[in-house]
């Protein structure tokens, strides 16, 4: 089954479906919390960021050291600012959304990083979201190497062996498997690990609806993925969206194999029920 979302209010999150290098991440953010904030007005949100920058500009008139750079900007963010992760973060939809990031002080490292990114960027100090294992951080590039910075822990820098060693601590993977993962992500890995997480939470806490549209997010970005096609099956069932269930579970079981197989089965012959039971 071909389905083709469109997001026609949400111009940066179109250029990330069609794969263009420029899109905005601040903006494609904004444009996810507004499937939950509707009519959510963006500017106020870009203009917190833009007298952040304003600050550290100041801030970083005679500060030479990338190091004491970044140190500075986490002395703005959040010393100043108070911007700062918590482990609540990790069950609030807010902590994903930067303009409640922004006025609650608090989100996840992805939501964090990126309103840091933003402001640094503004600032004149380019940073690149890293999507490490179980911690979303920033990377600078240096003459001396890479330093990381970690928004969620109110900005602490390291440098890469700092780095690799505190996260093999963390994720208990080996060093060669999470080297790889310490490179720059791309726009469109940065915005599907945010959706990937807003999905979660509104799985684990039954808000169908709201995973609903999150799941047609992903299954856009992601249109060649046979899991993103069945989970957006299985979350329409649960929104009550029958027909696209019926239509999307019967195109997986297709090609599903093994005992994934009973379980589509089973979610598509209720689906059907309730279609016929509707109609």
């Amino acid at each position: 089954m071909t389905l083709k979302f469109d997001f026609p209010e949400d111009a940066e999150f179109t250029k990330l479906i069609r794969r263009e290098r420029e899109a905005n991440l601040t903006i494609a953010a904004l444009e996810i919390a507004r499937d939950a904030q509707p009519g959510l007005d963006f500017q106020p949100t870009l203009e917190w960021i833009d007298r952040r920058a304003a600050e550290v500009r100041g801030l970083l008139a005679h500060v030479r050291e990338p190091r004491e750079q970044l140190e500075t900007l986490a002395s703005c963010l959040s010393g100043t600012h108070g911007l700062h992760g918590t482990t609540s973060a990790y069950d609030q939809a807010d902590a994903s959304y930067l303009n409640r990031v922004i006025s609650t002080g608090t989100g996840l490292p992805i939501s964090l990083s990126l309103v840091w990114q933003e402001v640094a960027s503004a600032a004149g100090i380019r940073l690149q979201g890293v999507s490490a294992p179980l911690q979303f951080l920033l990377r600078m590039e240096t003459d001396l190497g890479p330093l990381f910075v970690d928004a969620f822990r109110g900005g602490v820098v390291l440098d890469w062996d700092e780095c690799l060693e505190w996260l093999v601590e963390l994720s208990e993977l080996e060093a060669s498997e999470i080297e790889p993962m310490m490179a720059p992500a791309r726009p469109r890995e940065v915005i599907t690990r945010m959706l990937n997480n807003l999905k979660v939470l509104h799985v684990k806490h039954g808000e169908w609806e709201m995973a609903h549209q999150v799941q047609k997010r992903l299954t856009a970005l992601l249109p060649g993925r046979f899991d993103q096609h069945r989970d957006l099956g299985l979350i329409a069932f649960k929104a009550r969206h029958y027909g696209l269930a019926v239509q999307l579970l019967e195109d997986c079981l297709r090609t599903c194999e093994g005992s994934e197989r009973s379980v589509l089965t089973r979610h598509w012959q209720e689906a059907v029920r309730c279609l016929s039971e509707r109609n």
